[in-house]
């Protein structure tokens, strides 16, 4: 999937995310203008974690990442 992004279309990716997320499962800092929280489908939580979590960036909390 990370090879797919650089090519994939503004819409593919939309697509991407929105398979990946939960509705609403994309947490914002508007005053820091970065995203500080991921809630993915549960289906995809233990990919999506053991991804992130090498980056040293992320950790797995209840049922998102933070």
């Amino acid at each position: 999937m990370a090879a797919s992004w650089s090519e994939a279309t503004p819409e593919e990716r939309r697509d991407i995310v929105v398979g990946l997320l939960m509705m609403e499962g994309l947490v914002y800092d508007l005053e820091h203008q970065v995203i500080v929280g991921l809630i993915p489908r549960p289906s995809v939580l233990p990919v999506l974690a053991l991804g992130l979590q090498q980056t040293g960036k992320w950790e797995q909390r209840e049922e998102g990442l933070w």
